[in-house]
C-alpha cells in the first residue's frame, strides 16, 4: 500500500480548445512529449476559462476528443474532468463510456461530477435540480456505466469523482479511485466562483480522508490547477493577483490550487502540496500548460 503523501506524480492537461483533427492529434503529441500522461477532456456548453471564451464559446464534446487523443499518443490517458452528469440519461451516457472504453483498450479514465452551473443546465433544456436530486442522478449514472462496462466486457476504467462538499466527497470516498478537488468554492449568492483558500481545502481533504477509512492508500487525490503565474517576483504577483480577486495576499499565496512563482518555488509548492493534503495528481488547463511543463520538466530533473 502506498503511502498518500508519498505517492508519485502523476500531471495531466484539460483540453480546453477546440482544433481541427490534424491540430487537435499533435497538441496531444506535445503534451504527451512534455510529460502530461492524462490528456482530458472538460464537459461544458460555455468555456469557464474567459481566455477560451473569447474565441471559442464552447469547450470541445467529450468523447471524440477523447477517442482521438487516445488515438494520436502512445501511453496517455484519455479522460474526462469531468462529465456533467446532470446533461445526461444515464443508459445512453452509460454506452457512450461503454465503447470508449472497449476502443481505448484500458487507457480510459472517467471523471464524473453532478454539475455545478444552473445556466449551463437550462440552457440545455433541463431542469435545474436540488442537490440530493443531482448527487441520486450521478450514482445512478456510476451503477448504470459500472453494469454496462462490465457488459461490453472492455477494461474498467479508473473513476474520479469530482467533488467538494460533504455528502459527495464521502460517496467518493465509497466508490472512487480518484477524487478531484477543484480547490474553487461557490461565493456567498450561491453561483459566483471564487478561489478555495488553504483552510476550505484542508477541510475538504480532512472530511475525504475520514470517509476512506482503510481505503485512503489507495485513492489518489487529484487537485486542478486554477491559476499558474511563472515570476520572479512572487511577492508582487501574489499581492496583484490578490487584488484582482478581492482576496487577501496571504490566502493567495497559500491557496493550494494558486501556484505563483518561480519554477523552482512553483515545484516546491507542489511538493508541498502532495506533503500536506496527499495531492499528487495534478492538472492544468491547456492556456497554462506549456508554461507549467518547466514546472513539471524540473520535478522530473530534481526527482
Amino acid at each position: 500500500m502506498t503511502d498518500p503523501t508519498e505517492r508519485p506524480f502523476r500531471f495531466g492537461v484539460n483540453m480546453t480548445y477546440p482544433a481541427p483533427g490534424a491540430k487537435w492529434a499533435e497538441k496531444c503529441r506535445a503534451a504527451e512529449a512534455a510529460g502530461y500522461t492524462v490528456i482530458d477532456v472538460p464537459d461544458h456548453l460555455v468555456a469557464p476559462d474567459p481566455r477560451v471564451a473569447r474565441d471559442h464559446p464552447a469547450t470541445p464534446s467529450p468523447f471524440p476528443g477523447l477517442v482521438l487523443a487516445a488515438a494520436a499518443t502512445e501511453k496517455a490517458r484519455a479522460g474526462t474532468l469531468v462529465l456533467n452528469t446532470a446533461f445526461y440519461n444515464p443508459l445512453l451516457l452509460a454506452r457512450d463510456v461503454a465503447t470508449t472504453a472497449t476502443l481505448l483498450e484500458g487507457r480510459l479514465e472517467l471523471g464524473l461530477g453532478t454539475g455545478y452551473d444552473r445556466t449551463e443546465v437550462e440552457t440545455a433544456g433541463l431542469e435545474w435540480k436540488q442537490p440530493g436530486e443531482r448527487i441520486a442522478h450521478l450514482k445512478t449514472i456510476v451503477d448504470t456505466i459500472n453494469a454496462a462496462v462490465a457488459e461490453a466486457g472492455a477494461p474498467p476504467p479508473p473513476l474520479l469523482i469530482g467533488a467538494r462538499g460533504d455528502r459527495m466527497l464521502r460517496y467518493a470516498a465509497e466508490v472512487a479511485d480518484i477524487i478531484g478537488f477543484t480547490g474553487i468554492e461557490k461565493a456567498a449568492d450561491g453561483v459566483t466562483l471564487r478561489i478555495a483558500d488553504h483552510d476550505e481545502v484542508g477541510h475538504h481533504v480532512t472530511t475525504a480522508r475520514a470517509a476512506l477509512g482503510s481505503r485512503i492508500a489507495d485513492v489518489e487525490f487529484n487537485l486542478q490547477i486554477a491559476k499558474l503565474i511563472i515570476t520572479d517576483d512572487r511577492e508582487t504577483a501574489v499581492a496583484e493577483f490578490a487584488k484582482l480577486l478581492g482576496m487577501d495576499a496571504g490566502q493567495v499565496s497559500s491557496a493550494p490550487s494558486l501556484l505563483i512563482g518561480s519554477v523552482e518555488e512553483i515545484a516546491q509548492q507542489v511538493q508541498n502540496n502532495r506533503k500536506e493534503f496527499g495531492f499528487s495528481y495534478f492538472t492544468v488547463i491547456e492556456a497554462d500548460h506549456l508554461e507549467f511543463a518547466k514546472v513539471l520538466e524540473y520535478l522530473q530533473r530534481t526527482a
